[in-house]
């Protein structure tokens, strides 16, 4: 199975799945009129089911959408009247349950980063984030937005009118390009950014919020699409009963520079330099590029912002996939030969295996090989090719070390909403029971928070002593030497997402083919017992192990399969 193949069947899927996820059609994101009484038919259908348009971007199924209708999004909604004028209407119900902003919050204050969970409507708050939480649309005054999948009157609304906005989305086809930007002439404020896509690039699954205030700016790179069900919300009036589906996000807000000067490129952070680079490669509008010079990076020195750039690169000139995660790993301090150097203790002298437990929300068709060369750049060591059929770690420690998190059938059958809710986490059967699928090391990804899905994309890595295999996988750190760091953003696990090693044709070099934009950010965690000397380093606000969202160590799947959305959603 090819990545292209992988692409073609996760189109397809989401395509159908996601014309009804909440139980009903979703607002339009047809950007000419944002008047909620209005309606446009989708005639566009996939294997004879609607596309919903105000959910997924596609390239040519992006055209219409279906019926429009109110929904509980909560806060502001926005009416444009045929002249365009705009009239802000709040609804003090919703307002109750979803505030706009938290009570008199400091200038810009997180200033070490901050790890949350999602808000999800009828669970207790406990450490989460409500979008109005992230966006503060009341001193709001640029946001530069990349998603995946829209609900855009849904977020128009999430904002003030007089915000100016930069909307990165996916389109690969020109035709689509120019129908979207005659669309977004209505709106002043609101210019479209579509990253390139050529041949084999098929996905802008890049999830990232760029916001500036006025002396700052919030970096943030979510799990979550610009949807309300991403966001703990419900698209459907009628069913408030609760939400469904959690993700995560890691924030961190930047000081203007105070002499008004930019940043020099070569004094950026390593953390500034990804950024802007990724930024560059998608394009965004130059005033967008030169802006995030404005700013100070100081405080990020401790924190790698990785990506996949959608595309072919040969290694070296641009390290990106795979390798700029390695790269990463070893900035970050975190390469495996150095932390075993460290942290080998006497009591443990046959030293220390590294342990990933990787959360997702969609799986590609994998193999033993792509496991082990995916893990090899989770330790900062060299990437390499495999040799056909061969792995550059034993199998056994493979299936000792690495957990791959996957709701089974029976968590989605049984969450709040039932087999509904299942429309974005994706794996196909014909995958799963291909031989070289690695089977043995699922574990059912249940959340904390009872009947709740997730559609996060995060990896814990940490080191653990040889001697408490038996404690390796506990869900506070027992027989952890050192947590090490997590990662957090929008990579599922596969080659699409990560990139796949190839030898150019022409050069005989080595390449890295990235069928998706992706983006995310890892950082060091400290487990419960570390404390004192041992954290020499800066943590983010959240970042330790308790913070993992999802039940650890996982029950392995035994007798169970896992949840098929072609298959298995209504």
């Amino acid at each position: 199975m090819t990545s292209d193949d992988e692409d073609e069947e996760l189109r397809r899927a989401i395509a159908l799945s996601l014309q009804d996820v909440h139980g009903s059609p979703l607002p339009s994101d047809n950007m000419a009129s944002r008047d909620v009484n209005k309606s446009n038919v989708n005639n566009n259908t996939a294997n004879g089911k609607k596309e919903s348009a105000a959910m997924i971007q596609y390239g040519a199924s992006q055209a219409s959408a279906p019926h429009k209708r109110r929904h509980s999004s909560s806060t502001i909604s926005i009416e444009s009247d045929d002249a365009g004028s705009k009239k802000q209407k709040l609804d003090l119900e919703d307002r109750k349950s979803s505030p706009a902003r938290p009570d008199a919050p400091p200038p810009f204050p997180n200033v070490r980063g901050l790890l949350r969970k999602t808000w999800v409507f009828g669970q207790p708050r406990d450490n989460d984030i409500k979008i109005e939480e992230v966006l503060r649309p009341s001193d709001l005054r640029l946001a530069v937005l990349s998603a995946f999948q829209w609900d855009m009157e849904w977020i128009l609304n999430k904002v003030k009118p007089t915000t100016k906005l930069v909307f990165v989305m996916e389109a690969k086809e020109e035709e689509v390009r120019k129908q979207w930007r005659t669309d977004a002439d209505h709106y002043k404020n609101l210019v479209l950014c579509f990253p390139p896509m050529p041949g084999q690039v098929n996905r802008m699954h890049s999830k990232l919020m760029l916001l500036s205030f006025e002396n700052w700016i919030r970096v943030v790179i979510p799990t979550a699409n610009l949807v309300p069900y991403d966001w703990g919300e419900s698209a459907n009036p009628n069913n408030r009963v609760s939400g469904v589906m959690e993700n995560s996000l890691f924030l961190i807000d930047l000081p203007r520079r105070s002499d008004g000067k930019l940043t020099a490129r070569k004094d950026l952070t390593d953390f500034g330099r990804e950024l802007l680079s990724f930024c560059e490669s998608s394009t965004f509008p130059p005033y967008v590029i030169d802006g995030l010079l404005k700013f100070d990076y100081t405080n990020t020195k401790h924190i790698q912002f990785v990506h996949s750039v959608g595309g072919s690169h040969i290694v070296g000139p641009a390290e990106t996939g795979l390798f700029g995660l390695s790269r990463s790993v070893r900035n970050l301090g975190m390469e495996v030969e150095r932390r075993k150097a460290l942290f080998v203790q006497p009591s443990t002298a046959k030293g220390s295996e590294v342990h990933v437990d990787y959360a997702t929300a969609s799986l590609g068709a994998l193999n033993y090989p792509f496991i082990s060369t995916f893990y090899d750049a989770l330790l900062g060591r060299e990437v390499k090719q495999p040799t056909k059929g061969a792995t550059s770690n034993p199998i056994q420690l493979l299936k000792r070390v690495f957990r791959i998190f996957f709701p089974t059938y029976d968590t989605v059958a049984t969450s709040t909403k039932g087999t509904d809710s299942g429309g974005t986490i994706f794996l196909m059967s014909k995958w799963w029971n291909a031989d070289t699928f690695p089977k043995e090391l699922m574990r059912d990804h249940v959340s904390r928070r009872a009947g709740i899905l997730s559609h996060s994309k995060m990896i814990l890595v940490r080191h653990v002593s040889v001697a408490s295999q038996g404690d390796a996988s506990s869900s506070r750190g027992a027989g952890s030497i050192d947590p090490a760091y997590l990662y957090v953003g929008s990579h599922n696990l596969s080659e699409s997402a990560w990139g796949k090693l190839v030898t150019d044709r022409a050069t005989k070099k080595l390449k890295i083919n990235c069928a998706n934009w992706e983006c995310g950010v890892i950082f060091r965690i400290a487990s419960p017992e570390q404390k004192g000397e041992e954290l020499d380093f800066a943590l983010c606000e959240g970042g330790s192990l308790d913070s993992i969202p999802w039940e650890l160590p996982g029950r392995p799947y035994e007798n169970h399969r896992p949840w098929f959305c072609m298959e298995d959603f209504p």
